[in-house]
């Protein structure tokens, strides 16, 4: 089967911070996979298809380290944090997605979301820059956690997400979600690879967990890439995506199982054609034949007239019937 249709499994990031990876490690032979992922940094829904993937760290002391991870089997959408800016590197020419939430526990937000197109080679398809502002009294990391959950418009993810989106929990959302972010407070840009499809993005803040009743500032801009925009509630069950025109007989040359079908559909079209045509040509030859046995049938033709008939009859019978008398008997 599809790794899409297992588990489902994931790839985790755990920062080296002490309510990250520190409590993780702590429990983590006794601690559930759901204990875990509400430990993470980032989560990513693995898939069976390779793209290339980036991780990039925001440091609070201004630093930022970026290591280079080699090209794994991930999903066919990837979000790949590879930069920290600036809120002053914002471009307000750029659609974006903004909202005030005020977060209480266990509780989510559609916020909207961006259509992508698609880079069969592996390339970047958009980026996004995300920035959040937390108005609370504690860190926004102590809370929740709080997550910025992404899910593709396909049906095993935002389709089905979308359905009880109102009454799953918050676990429930993470494990449709095809990526997820732990949020912090900073700047974070987000690369997205998409190789076979374009599709909509739904992005959506999610609080598990106890959370401090205060605002979380968050605008999510599309710098490059987006096709179309969307707001908070739109496009729930559709697709905002402009319609193209593509050149689909170059995306099925790479797709085995279209050339695989094409090539069965042709094979049966053939086989129903030449059976038809040998059942046609068995059908004629049996009727040729009926038709050359009644030619060979001989016997006395059938005028239109009965009395004819019946006076030729007779007439056929009295010459029969003379022929066998001997000649002598007519001599009188």
């Amino acid at each position: 089967t599809a790794l899409r249709d297992n588990g489902p499994v994931y790839l985790v990031g755990f920062d080296g911070r002490a309510e990250r990876w520190g409590e993780a490690s702590q429990q983590w032979d006794s601690s559930s996979c759901t204990e875990k992922m509400l430990k993470a940094t980032s989560v990513s829904n693995l898939d069976s298809r390779g793209n290339k993937h980036s991780l990039a760290q925001n440091i609070q002391q201004g630093e930022f380290n970026r290591s280079s991870v080699p090209a794994m089997s991930l999903p066919l959408v990837l979000f790949a944090l590879a930069s920290v800016e600036t809120a002053a590197q914002f471009q307000k020419a750029n659609p974006a997605l903004s909202a005030a939430v005020s977060l209480t526990s266990n509780s989510s937000w559609h916020l909207g979301g961006f259509c992508f197109g698609m880079a069969p080679d592996g390339e970047s398809v958009g980026q996004l820059v995300v920035m959040a502002h937390w108005r609370g009294q504690t860190r926004l990391t102590d809370n929740g956690p709080v997550f910025l959950a992404g899910f593709d418009g396909r049906a095993e993810r935002w389709g089905e997400a979308s359905q009880g989106w109102d009454s799953s929990s918050c676990t429930e959302k993470l494990l449709k979600a095809s990526s997820v972010t732990n949020l912090d407070v900073g700047v974070l840009v987000v690369n997205m690879f998409q190789v076979h499809d374009i599709r909509d993005w739904h992005f959506a803040v999610l609080a598990c967990g106890n959370t401090e009743s205060a605002t979380l500032e968050l605008t999510v801009e599309a710098k490059q890439g987006a096709l179309s925009v969307f707001e908070a509630g739109m496009f729930m069950d559709s697709s905002s995506c402009p319609v193209e025109r593509s050149d689909w007989l170059q995306q099925a040359g790479s797709q085995v199982p279209f050339w695989v079908l094409l090539v069965v559909a042709a094979a049966c079209g053939a086989c129903c054609t030449l059976g038809v045509m040998l059942v046609c040509q068995m059908r004629s030859n049996r009727k040729g034949k009926v038709n050359l046995d009644l030619d060979t049938v001989i016997g006395r033709s059938i005028t239109a007239d009965p009395q004819s008939q019946i006076a030729g009859a007779k007439a056929e019978d009295a010459k029969a019937v003379a022929a066998k008398v001997p000649d002598e008997t007519l001599l009188v």
